[in-house]
């Protein structure tokens, strides 16, 4: 995202240039493959949407940053990527309170197959899930998969994450196709290099399947350390950091001097946003949706024509 207008309230304090009043908290080195600049660029947008009280939003961004390494603590005002959290406690997300609307809109739901229980057992069943997807969150994978173990154990239970479910049962949970991981944005590639790409990212879903996490980490660090790749586990999507932006697999066709003029317009628009000049930004942005019916989307680094996509 690049809009920084918004059309509510404005804020009352003055910000500094990166767009937002977060600090960065970390203790270590950061383990979540992210350039600042591009950790800035989503607080400013998610502090933004609040402004405006689109929290629907500003949650979204939220939870990206999140699936990405991210921590954020809005009473802290803080952020971290160093690959822990900030000590939340009682199955909510790290540097979210308990209840509150971003916490709410991520729990683990019972799957309509499963056994009945009765209620009592229903809320500690709940609560242990809850418990290990702060573990998770947390990176603390062992004790999540012994919580798991004991949802097994104790209560015939069993979890799918991909689906955000849990059913007492065996055989119980939803069946979950798995979404192919695939290329998104600009920097080119030789064929054989993004082929060698892609089976190493595969091979790092199958270490996770196994809970080899270290050989996982070990994969993702390489693929950055070698090829400036990084990975969207939620979305299953990679992509080369830095990397200019790309016309999207689903763009409506432009002839070349089209291309080539909205080409031009969107490095122009990503080196505003690099100087952190978001009026600029924005007002490319704007010309390129009422110009040529082109979005962009900042997540992915791809513009669209047409209306196929594009985040802002």
């Amino acid at each position: 995202g690049g809009d920084r207008r918004g059309g509510g309230r404005k804020p009352r304090m003055q910000l500094p240039a990166c767009g937002h009043d977060y600090a960065c908290g970390n203790e270590g080195d950061s383990t979540s493959g992210m350039a600042v600049a591009d950790v800035d660029d989503l607080l400013a947008d998610r502090l933004q949407a609040k402004f405006r009280r689109d929290f629907q939003t500003a949650d979204a961004i939220q939870q990206e940053l999140f699936e990405k390494g991210v921590r954020v603590h809005d009473g802290l005002k803080l952020w971290r990527d160093d690959g822990s959290g900030f000590g939340d406690s009682d199955g909510a997300k790290p540097g979210r309170q308990r209840g509150s609307r971003a916490d709410r809109s991520q729990p683990y739901e019972r799957a309509s197959a499963s056994d009945a229980v009765d209620e009592a057992e229903a809320l500690e069943i709940a609560d242990l899930v809850a418990r290990r997807l702060a573990c998770k969150l947390d990176r603390d994978f062992q004790t999540a998969d012994e919580i798991r173990e004991t949802l097994a154990s104790d209560y015939d239970c069993f979890v799918d994450d991909r689906s955000r479910t849990w059913a007492v049962g065996e055989g119980n949970l939803p069946v979950v196709e798995e979404k192919p991981w695939t290329k998104r944005g600009g920097g080119f590639l030789p064929a054989d290099v993004e082929a060698e790409i892609q089976a190493k990212v595969e091979a790092r879903t199958e270490a996770k399947k196994i809970k080899n996490y270290e050989e996982a980490d070990a994969i993702r660090d390489a693929l950055k350390a070698e090829h400036g790749v990084v990975l969207d586990d939620r979305s299953r999507e990679w992509r080369v950091q830095n990397a200019g932006y790309a016309m999207a697999g689903n763009s409506a066709p432009l002839d070349d001097a089209t291309k080539a003029e909205v080409e031009a317009l969107v490095k122009e628009r990503s080196q505003c946003k690099r100087d952190k000049d978001y009026g600029a930004a924005d007002a490319i942005r704007d010309r390129l949706k009422a110009d040529f019916d082109v979005d962009v989307d900042d997540r992915v680094r791809e513009w669209c024509a047409g209306g196929g996509g594009g985040g802002g």
